[in-house]
This record gives structure tokens, sequence and C-alpha cells, in this order.
């Protein structure tokens, strides 16, 4: 009689072990493998992602800080639809921040008065500019530094920031070219 005929096993018991649970091993390791190649799947078209909303950024940032009017419109708004991306976190939103702020600017009271005596910012629509209806040295305000005020007063709450009240003025001009608020 042979020692196979009597059915013990001239392995080690651990031996058998590890043979039984080959396959269950194997199963873990595709699990793990896959896993892995979803999480990086994911990073990957998160990586892209980004890369094509900085592409876009760019773009915006390049157009608001042209000198066509239109275009600075169409930058501003580029740069708001992108700030409300689920993309763009506290950096990027200072970065649109600023970039619209350099625009905005421009329409920051001047002449060295107190903060309280600055002239408020009156607006009629013609073309692309609003023009001022009251006193001298109220600031033009551009349709695109009102799209820019009202984007700035848009993100302030996520950058937990809290704009200059002139800004409140020039997002509050109006046009019958602008949409409300």
């Amino acid at each position: 009689m042979s020692i196979e005929e009597s059915g013990t096993s001239v392995l080690p018991l651990w031996v058998e072990w590890v043979s039984a649970l080959a396959p269950f091993a194997t199963l873990v390791s595709a699990v793990i493998a896959g896993t892995i190649a979803v999480l990086s799947l994911a990073q990957r078209r998160r990586a892209d992602a980004k890369a094509e909303w900085w592409r876009r950024f760019e773009w915006a940032a390049d157009h608001v800080l042209d000198d066509d009017p239109h275009g600075q419109e169409v930058g501003v708004g580029t740069l708001l639809l992108l700030a409300r991306s689920d993309l763009a976190h506290a950096e990027e939103l200072e970065l649109a921040d600023a970039t619209w702020g350099a625009l905005l600017d421009e329409a920051a009271p001047t002449g060295g008065r107190p903060a309280g005596d600055a002239p408020r910012h009156r607006t009629t629509g013609e073309g692309d500019q609003l023009t001022a209806q009251s006193a001298p040295g109220v600031a033009v305000v551009t349709r695109a530094q009102v799209r820019a005020a009202r984007a700035r007063l848009e993100i302030a709450p996520r950058l937990g920031t809290t704009p200059a009240p002139w800004v409140r003025d020039v997002a509050g001009a109006t046009d019958p070219g602008l949409p409300g608020r």
C-alpha cells in the first residue's frame, strides 16, 4: 500500500493550506490591482480636468487684461464660470479675483478723499461704457467692470473676504444690456 492510497500526504500541513487558499489570494490580488487602476484613472481624469481648467483660465485672463471692452466682458464672465467650478479652490479663486481686480481697480474711487466721501457710481447704458449721470468726479465704469464687481461679490464669501463698499456701488450699476445680479 502506497502513501497516496492511504490518504495521507507527504507535504507539510502549511503547504496544503497555501494550496487551498491560492485561488482566494489570486482573487484578492486582482481586486487590489483593479482598485489601484480605478483610483489611478480617476486621479488622471481629475488632473486632465484641472489642466483644461487652467488652459481656460489663461484664455479668460488674457481677455480680461486686453483693451477690447467686449473681450473684457467675455473674459470676466468666463472667469466667473471657472470660479464656480468644483475645480476652483481658494488659490484659484484668489487668482480669478486678482485678475478681474486689475480691471475693477480702474473703477475705484480716487482723488485722495476719505472712503466715506468717495463718489457713488451712477451709470446709464450707452455702448460698451456706462457713463456717469451725476456730478464731476463720479467714476465712469465699463460693463466689464460692473461684471467684475458682481463676480467679486459672488466669490467673496468663498474667500472669506469683504469687498470694499465702492465695489457694491459698481456692482449695482444698471444698464439694460446687463443681466441682473
